[in-house]
């Protein structure tokens, strides 16, 4: 599948987890890119980490999952509701809870984000529900991970103010990425 197929190419967003003293310009760097903020903080939304689903036998997944995304949605019906999974099986469990905005893509290579999308899409949840890339990345890996057909891509060391803060972005090494 071509990346041209999969629709327009993913949108930069800062992180969450940033140094607090570049914040700031980090948030104004990316969206002076085109980019935007994924979040202002840790506090303006919901993240399910991957450590919070790793004692969930994977069948009981999503009835585990649909709670805690409905309560979280009737305290605040606009608030942002993440899921990080760290495999394709937890992924298609995910997708069968309603009301997620975004699932964070942890530690999948590049040949995993392609099957990723191709999961969510098959599920119907394409526009419904962005698959997001976790890593700050680099200018060098970002378009061997935007091939994959994820919808966001997160971004770190915008400005050369970060670099110099000593601020150093946490990264892995991808599969199809390995400069990062």
């Amino acid at each position: 599948m071509s990346a041209a197929s999969r629709g327009p190419p993913p949108a930069s967003t800062t992180r969450a987890r940033r140094c607090p003293a570049t914040a700031p310009l980090d948030k104004y760097a990316v969206r002076g890119g085109g980019g935007f903020n994924h979040r202002v903080g840790l506090y303006d939304g919901l993240l399910v980490k991957d450590n919070h689903i790793a004692g969930q036998p994977l069948r009981d997944l999503a009835a585990y999952l649909a709670p805690i995304v409905a309560r979280s949605r009737a305290e605040e019906i606009s608030r942002f509701v993440e899921v990080e999974v760290d495999t394709l099986d937890q992924l298609r469990e995910v997708l069968k809870v309603d009301g997620i905005d975004v699932i964070l893509l942890d530690n999948m290579d590049c040949p995993r984000m392609e099957q990723a999308v191709a999961l969510r899409d098959k599920a119907g949840k394409r526009g419904k529900v962005a698959l997001r890339h976790p890593a700050a990345s680099r200018s060098k890996t970002v378009r061997s991970i935007a091939l994959t057909g994820v919808d966001r891509i997160a971004v770190g060391c915008h400005h050369p103010l970060s670099a110099g803060a000593g601020h150093q972005p946490r990264s892995r090494r991808i599969g199809c990425c390995s400069d990062l």
